[in-house]
């Protein structure tokens, strides 16, 4: 079961002015009902992190000076997320509030020989794409890594069949010796399920299956309104478990009718029957494990 904390006050301040727009310490402290002590902290360690700026002030029509307005620097620093494949590595940048600065694309990790050389393929490839926009390693705040394998909640790979070279090794750590910044990392797919309960067709729903098939087959699990990891890191690790015939080292599906997920789906879209009608090996009996 996942466990999250409660967000600092100063977190809390930072999200209302982001999110709602300029606000004087008082607006905070009545819309977060916190003290106005409390949010006075809190904007000064904003102002002193560069988070925040003056907003122009708001004449209320009574005597005396305005009140000072603060609203929430977006472009103080830059936050990066990369998604790490064998076939591909992209990266998205973008700025405080989310707003997409830049996005590449890069050939994937498997041409690369040993681990070592995997990582700093990756490292390469971010720099390449903050250098490409003019933005400077140091105006880096955070760095998200999406990865596939088992990922425990301080960001070590468990296990990975995709990147075996990765097995036991701290990818966080080693990415932030190289950009001096918070990094996270996790499975790919449980934060594809974290993304679309955020951002896509699950929004507002507590519970959310994530179901990705392709090359493999893998779950992502939100309930109640979080991403569950399972007492192992491994939920949502379903592939081998719930599938016959699939490779057993890999977990790779090995389609009949076509050489990858996406084609066989489009054949079957197409009308083709033995796409529509299975296209996973022979061994796979089950119903619902046949279908594409």
């Amino acid at each position: 079961m996942a466990v999250t904390s409660p967000l600092s006050i100063v977190a809390r301040s930072a999200l209302h002015l982001r999110d709602a727009g300029p606000a004087t310490v008082n607006d905070l402290s009545r819309s977060l009902e916190i003290s106005r002590t409390s949010v006075e902290n809190a904007v000064t360690a904003l102002g002193d992190s560069g988070l925040i700026v003056d907003a122009p002030a708001q004449n209320g029509g009574g005597a005396g000076r305005p009140a000072r307005r603060y609203s929430f620097h977006a472009a103080a620093g830059t936050v990066v997320g990369v998604d790490i494949g064998v076939a591909s590595v992209r990266v998205v940048l973008a700025d405080l509030a989310g707003l997409v600065i830049a996005q590449r694309s890069y050939s994937g990790v498997a041409a690369q020989p040993d681990g070592a050389s995997k990582l700093a393929a990756v490292i390469d490839d971010v720099r390449r794409t903050l250098a490409a926009v003019s933005i400077p390693p140091s105006k880096v705040r955070a760095v998200g890594v999406s990865l596939p394998g088992i990922v425990d909640d301080a960001g070590r790979v468990t296990t990975s069949v995709v990147i075996p070279e990765w097995s036991g090794i701290d990818i966080g750590s080693q990415l932030r010796q190289a950009f001096g910044c918070p990094v996270a990392v996790d499975n790919g797919v449980r934060l594809a399920a974290v993304a679309e309960h955020h951002l896509g067709v699950a929004q507002l729903v507590d519970d959310v299956i994530y179901l990705s098939v392709g090359n493999r087959i893998a779950m992502g699990l939100i309930l109640g309104g979080r991403p569950r990891r399972g007492i192992h890191n491994a939920a949502g690790d379903i592939g081998r478990l719930a599938f016959r015939g699939l490779n057993t080292e890999t977990g790779q599906i090995s389609w009949q009718t076509a050489p990858t997920a996406a084609e066989v789906f489009a054949k079957a879209r197409g009308g083709d029957p033995a796409a529509q009608q299975g296209s996973t090996p022979s061994s796979m009996s089950s119903p619902t494990a046949s279908r594409p």
